[in-house]
């Protein structure tokens, strides 16, 4: 019994001693407030070593790029007596491809476009110089200190234009000092730009406790840098430097966050970018928060800034970034297969710290640790070209993450694998003539007017793909070129990417009616119809009917899908129709799940309702010139298929006819719910809907009962009507669409003839259309599912047999 105790006892200790070390296991380990010892700074770079070349001067293979260089080499022989070699812009990025081979400094002509160096260090976000930055005939002379963490610097003689490059040029021949047989430069940012940046600022104490939330101080931090990066405007650093005091705060007291962990967004990137930045040179600014001290407001350092201790500045950024990246979401926990990705805030940001503390600090474990968290979290997403979110801003987020961690990592098989080209598609097919993205799920839509557009992957597929058409679309819809600093978590860096010797022409290929297929995850995950190759062609994420790329043309966008992260109720909905340069039915809202919110279809049976079915598929579709025809349905939905029809007379009407077909016997209920966009008032059958001069008509075939409401989010017209139908039988709700202004000498008007066609005067002539099996019409025979029956000619999609 003794001996039985004894190993009851020895099991229990051995149960206990388990247990401890898998809670310690478990626990977080305890977060180093500082690093062992701040990195090697290149401040300076060797260009002449006593009387030994050090660098070589990397020459585009494009004209007047050899006589710069040859300048530049002249130059320095001269002063020097060394000669510099001149290398192509292609050798120079094998050289920087050899592991362990040569690490001279380099000193770079060009740009995004015509150098393979200035194109690596751009897409490092180490340089901005493109098409539009520093703008026409400005330059930029920028030492790009250790970006490679290889100890080399590279000296940047940029320009948007050969212009700007030559002026680049002469100024840093002008700054080279020898000494001796030897030549050296400092740090150099030589900017000329027709844009020349906020104001400088003096020497302004910004109190941590002003900022509020460590959000806030995180924002005006970004902000901050963002303003170092592009302008080196003198104050922003001292700026800088007390917002992040307000993060070390926030982090040693471990205050909550809005997304329970820190996020700092671009925050570790700028500081790679900016760090070598004179204004942060200053030996007794920094705080000595990290160093278990609280901040005392009351004490004064020797430059006059409150709370100070005697840690020189970059040493205490770089330990509170270093706070920061241990304490990150994907540093506490481990992170799988993401599927199609979807908005996250926490993964760019811990991507931007673990490639930071990789390249600088490899010996530290965080960096290799988020690293190899981030390639698994982007695995997957970058796989596809569609995103969990159903919802621009969301999904723009998630996107714009793929793109950063595709470039910066880098990982270009989002890119070469085509994923990125369809993804800027998709933007061009979601997006009206108007310039409007969206008006599906939470998303109030980005616009030129509302908000500053900001798809940056339609530069990157220009740039890469060497396809103008995407520039002109951003362009378009007016995209802002350049950094926008006072965005916070989101793409800030939306207007870089800006390439010229591309064709800019509108995207034709996406006039017309087109559906844009749904994703494969979606077919996998959502249960659509296998296999995928059979029915890919039937299912629909959204199509876009667009007459033309004026304001003025015709748009009108449907939705093949419900829900969705952030996503709504809208399966075969119009989620966007404009015209005459005008808005007229949108569904766009936030948080508004409601289906009387869209423009759809509401089926009840037995006064009981039921969701939209999740996809739509397409059934007949056609593309005839002058008309066009497509047929959308969604089954089982509450006994019943829901069958949209429309036919469009491009640049005339779209008539949409909606078909529901009895799956089941049963006491149906029916509500044909839009949401018109302006001034709007109930005439008869007729609802006109007012902007400016501009009108939409929308005139019911009869039938339904109408009625108008208001609500926060604006007008809606219900179109109410019941049915008792057997299985197989079909009741029909036929509208006409159209938009006319006070100049439009063409009047339009139209009338049903039988269930499912109307006849359409427009200008004195006739036009019979609809459903072909709609309803009995005299002199036609036809089993067409749709028809148009004009002056001219007759079109007709689905048909086997017509005559008239």
């Amino acid at each position: 019994m003794r001996a039985a105790r004894a190993s009851a006892r020895r099991g229990l200790a051995c149960c206990l001693c388990a247990a401890a070390l898998a809670a310690a296991a478990a626990e977080p380990a305890a977060v180093q407030q500082r690093l062992p010892a701040v990195k090697k700074f290149y401040l300076d770079t060797v260009l002449v070593s006593d009387g030994a070349a050090a660098a070589a001067i990397v020459a585009p293979d494009a004209p007047g790029y050899a006589d710069l260089a040859g300048d530049v080499r002249r130059a320095i022989k001269d002063l020097t007596g060394a000669e510099l070699p001149i290398i192509t812009d292609t050798a120079a990025a094998a050289e920087l491809d050899q592991a362990g081979g040569n690490k001279r400094a380099m000193i770079v002509l060009g740009n995004l476009m015509t150098s393979k160096v200035s194109e690596r260090l751009y897409v490092m976000e180490q340089l901005d110089v493109d098409a539009s930055w520093p703008g026409e005939g400005g330059h930029l002379v920028q030492t790009v200190h250790d970006p490679m963490g290889d100890g080399r610097n590279f000296i940047s003689l940029g320009g948007s234009d050969l212009k700007g490059v030559q002026a680049a040029t002469q100024v840093f021949i002008g700054l080279l000092k020898p000494d001796g047989k030897s030549l050296k430069v400092g740090r150099l940012f030589n900017l000329r730009s027709s844009d020349k940046g906020p104001a400088p600022i003096g020497k302004v104490h910004v109190n941590r406790k002003g900022y509020g939330t460590p959000e806030a101080a995180v924002s005006h931090a970004v902000e901050c840098g963002f303003i170092l990066r592009r302008y080196r405007t003198p104050g922003y650093g001292r700026m800088f430097r007390h917002a992040v005091e307000r993060l070390a705060v926030a982090l040693k007291n471990d205050e909550k966050w809005e997304f329970l962990f820190p996020s700092c967004g671009y925050l570790p990137l700028l500081w790679d970018i900016i760090e070598e930045c004179e204004q942060f040179d200053e030996e007794d600014a920094a705080d000595a928060i990290l160093q278990g001290e609280a901040p005392d407001d009351d004490a004064v350092a020797p430059d006059g800034v409150p709370g100070r201790g005697g840690v020189d500045t970059r040493t205490f950024i770089s330990d509170t970034l270093y706070v920061y990246a241990q304490m990150l979401k994907y540093a506490v926990q481990d992170t799988g297969d993401q599927g199609a990705g979807g908005n996250n805030l926490h993964a760019d940001s811990a991507l931007y710290a673990g490639l930071y503390f990789n390249k600088y600090y490899p010996d530290l474990e965080i960096g290799g640790k988020l690293i190899e968290r981030m390639d698994r979290y982007f695995a997957s997403p970058i796989k596809c070209w569609r995103p969990t979110d159903n919802a621009m801003g969301y999904a723009d987020a998630t996107w714009y993450a793929n793109l950063q961690y595709s470039l910066l990592r880098p990982n270009m098989k989002y890119f070469t694998s085509g994923m990125v080209r369809k993804a800027a598609d998709y933007h061009i097919v979601i997006t009206s003539n108007c310039g409007r993205s969206g008006g599906f799920g939470d998303s109030l839509t980005w616009s030129k007017t509302q908000y500053d557009y900001h798809p940056v992957l339609l530069n990157m597929a220009a740039w890469h793909y060497r396809d103008g058409s995407y520039l002109w679309w951003f362009r378009k819809c007016g995209g802002k070129t350049g950094l926008t600093p006072d965005l916070y978590n989101v793409p800030a860096t939306a207007g870089r990417y800006i390439v010229d010797g591309l064709e800019e022409k509108p995207p034709v290929r996406w006039l017309g009616v087109k559906p844009y297929q749904l994703d494969h995850w979606m077919y996998r995950d959502w249960e659509a119809p296998q296999p995928e190759e059979e029915h890919a062609h039937r299912y629909f994420d959204k199509m876009s009917y667009r007459a033309g790329f004026d304001a003025t043309n015709q748009y009108l966008l449907i939705s093949g899908f419900c829900n969705g992260y952030h996503g709504h109720p809208d399966a075969n909905a119009i989620v966007l129709f404009s015209d005459d340069g005008c808005d007229f039915l949108d569904d766009s809202g936030y948080m508004q799940p409601d289906i009387t919110e869209h423009n759809t279809l509401i089926i009840d049976r037995k006064g009981i309702g039921a969701p939209v079915p999740r996809l739509a598929r397409i059934d007949n579709i056609a593309d005839l010139g002058g008309v066009a025809f497509t047929e959308t349905s969604v089954s089982g939905y509450n006994g019943a298929k829901w069958s949209r029809n429309i036919v469009w007379e491009k640049e005339s009407y779209f008539a949409i006819l909606d078909e529901v077909e009895a799956e089941e016997d049963g006491d149906f209920g029916f509500n044909c719910v839009w949401r018109p966009q302006g001034d709007v008032a109930l005439n008869g059958r007729e609802l006109v809907a007012r902007r400016g001069a501009q009108a939409m008509r929308l005139v019911s075939m009869g039938g339904p009962r109408q009625e108008v409401e208001r609500n926060a989010s604006g007008f809606r017209l219900f179109q109410s009507w019941k049915a008792d139908m057997k299985k197989g039988q079909k009741t029909i709700n036929a509208n006409l669409i159209m938009v006319a202004g006070q100049s439009d000498a063409i009047s339009v008007d139209a009338e049903g003839v039988a269930p499912g066609v109307m006849l359409v005067k427009s200008g004195g002539e006739f036009t019979l259309l609809g459903i072909g099996q709609g309803g009995a019409v005299p002199g036609l025979d036809t089993d067409a599912a749709l028809f148009h029956a004009g002056p001219g000619a007759i079109h007709a999609c689905g048909c086997t047999r017509l005559s008239a």
